[in-house]
């Protein structure tokens, strides 16, 4: 008895942990030719590491809620607000409001700004089956608790559109970038239709270093 209590019974993963699997996640068109990114943004060269990535995160979401476009004063305000505690970011606030100032200008930022409903930072978790997840051990438990937060996600004509931000991407291997995120971009679409029952239409990158946006082509799942 003491044995079997000692197995766990179910597992807990983000999806950003999760590996590259051998076959296409269901939803997600088999990787190709690299789709084209859409036309290249002005942007400053930036620094990078998780706290500059946290960063443009945290500016891209307030800006995205903010009822009118900030301005570059605004933005660089809204740097200096958030990097108070963080000596090292100090020196990067025109850096910071450049960046995100790029993604305003994209198209990927004028489809959400003029979406019927448009949602930023969305935290989620969902129960699923472990074998629907790619690389997982033989003995892994049955069943596990998926968890993670979608950059950025709204509606477009036939159902919703995801995008994830990437703030240390070069244009440097760009064309391994579909391949690389299949699976997360793959499991946000998968378990957002499964919350919400509507389709995903598309799903894709915002290169913020890149100052490009990668959208990878999907199917719908019948």
């Amino acid at each position: 008895r003491f044995t079997a209590a000692a197995v766990p019974s179910y597992a807990v993963q983000a999806v950003t942990e999760l590996s590259e699997p051998t076959q296409a996640i269901a939803g997600l068109a088999a990787p190709g030719k690299p789709p084209a990114p859409e036309s290249p943004r002005t942007g400053n060269a930036s620094p990078k590491g998780p706290a500059w990535g946290t960063l443009i995160h945290k500016m891209l979401e307030y800006a995205m809620r903010e009822e009118g476009e900030m301005t570059d004063t605004a933005l660089t305000g809204l740097a200096s607000f958030l990097t108070a505690d963080d000596p090292s970011l100090r020196g990067h606030l025109a850096d910071a409001a450049a960046a995100v100032r790029s993604v305003m200008a994209s198209e990927v930022w004028q489809r959400a700004r003029s979406s019927s409903e448009c949602h930023t930072e969305v935290p989620f978790t969902i129960e699923v089956p472990t074998h629907e997840l790619p690389g997982q051990p033989p003995d892994a438990p049955p069943r596990t608790i998926l968890h993670g937060v979608i950059d950025l996600v709204y509606r477009v004509e036939g159902g919703w559109e995801i995008i994830d931000y990437k703030t240390d991407k070069d244009t440097e291997g760009l064309h391994k970038l579909p391949a690389e995120h299949r699976v997360q971009l793959g499991l946000y679409s998968r378990y957002w239709t499964a919350i919400t029952g509507e389709a995903v239409a598309r799903a894709g990158l915002a290169l913020v270093r890149a100052n490009q946006t990668v959208s990878l082509p999907y199917y719908r799942e019948h």
